[in-house]
C-alpha cells in the first residue's frame, strides 16, 4: 500500500501507535501467504514499473550471450576461422539475442502504453524513452534498412549460389548470423507498428469527446428541438382557434418536456 501510494505521487504520513504484545498462534502461512505477497508486488512492479523487470531480462541475456560468444569471437579475431562445434554456442546465442531484442523492445512498447494505466511520475526512464524514439520514423526506417542490408550482406553469396547452381557451401556461420539479422528486421517492424497504432490511440484518446459530456450535449440537442416543436404546435393551435376550430387544444413546451 505504502509503495503504491508513493507511485501515484501521494503523501505518505507515519503515525506512531502503542500497541500491545500478541498473544498465540499467527494464522499466516509462509507458503501460502508468501507466494500471495510475492504475486502482489510482482503485480505492482507489472502495474507501474514493467520497463525494469523487461530491462532485467535483456541484461540476463545479453551477458550469457557475451559469455557464450566470447571465445568464437577470440578465436576469429586470432585466426579467422571458427570450429565447427561452436555451432550450438552460435544457436544458443542467436535463441538468447532474438529473446533479448524482444525484451528491448517490448520495453518501448510498455512505456508506450503506460498512460492507458495508473497515473505515474512525469519522468520518463532513459532506455525505454531511447529505443522509443529509435522505432519512430525516420529512426525506424533507418535501423530496418541496416538491418536489412547486413542481412543480404550475409546471405547474398549464397542466394546467388543456390539459385545458380543448386547447392549451397556457404559457412554455417554466415547462415545463423543473417538468420539472426533478419528476424530482428522483422521484430522490429513489428513493435515500430504496434508503437505507431498505440500513438493512434492516444492521440484519438486526447481529442475524443468523454462519453458523459456527449450524452449530456445530446440530451440537451433533444430538449432544444422538443422546445422548438412545441412553439410550433402553439403557434398552429393559436391559428386554429383564430379560424373557429376549438376542438384543436393548446399544447405547451412544458407537457411536451
Amino acid at each position: 500500500m505504502s509503495a503504491r501510494a508513493l507511485l501515484n505521487d501521494l503523501r505518505v504520513i507515519e503515525t506512531p501507535i502503542s500497541y500491545e504484545e500478541r498473544v498465540g498462534k499467527s494464522k499466516l502461512s509462509i507458503a501460502r501467504d508468501g507466494v500471495r505477497f510475492l504475486q502482489i508486488i510482482f503485480d505492482g512492479v507489472l502495474c507501474y514499473r514493467p520497463e525494469r523487470l523487461l530491462l532485467i531480462g535483456v541484461t540476463l541475456c545479453l551477458m550469457t550471450v557475451l559469455l557464450l560468444g566470447l571465445h568464437p569471437i577470440e578465436l576469429y579475431w586470432a585466426e579467422r576461422r571458427v570450429e565447427d562445434w561452436m555451432i550450438y554456442r552460435f544457436v544458443v546465442c542467436q535463441l538468447l539475442g532474438s529473446f533479448s531484442l524482444m525484451l528491448l523492445l517490448a520495453t518501448a512498447l510498455s512505456n508506450q502504453m503506460s498512460t492507458f494505466g495508473p497515473r505515474r511520475r512525469e519522468a520518463t526512464p532513459f532506455w525505454p524513452a531511447l529505443i522509443s524514439e529509435l522505432l519512430r520514423w525516420p529512426a525506424a526506417a533507418v535501423l530496418l534498412g541496416t538491418l536489412l542490408a547486413t542481412t543480404l550482406l550475409l546471405l547474398w553469396p549464397g542466394m546467388v549460389e543456390f539459385l545458380s547452381t543448386g547447392k549451397v557451401h556457404m559457412h554455417w556461420s554466415r547462415l545463423i548470423a543473417g538468420a539472426f539479422t533478419l528476424f530482428s528486421m522483422l521484430q522490429t517492424a513489428v513493435f515500430a507498428v504496434l508503437i505507431k497504432v498505440v500513438s493512434i490511440w492516444q492521440r484519438e484518446r486526447g481529442t475524443a469527446v468523454p462519453y458523459d459530456m456527449m450524452l449530456e450535449a445530446l440530451s440537451m440537442d433533444d430538449r432544444h428541438d422538443r422546445l422548438a416543436g412545441a412553439h410550433i404546435i402553439s403557434a398552429d393551435v393559436g391559428k386554429s382557434r383564430d379560424n373557429g376550430r376549438p376542438d384543436v387544444a393548446r399544447t405547451t413546451p412544458a407537457e411536451i418536456l
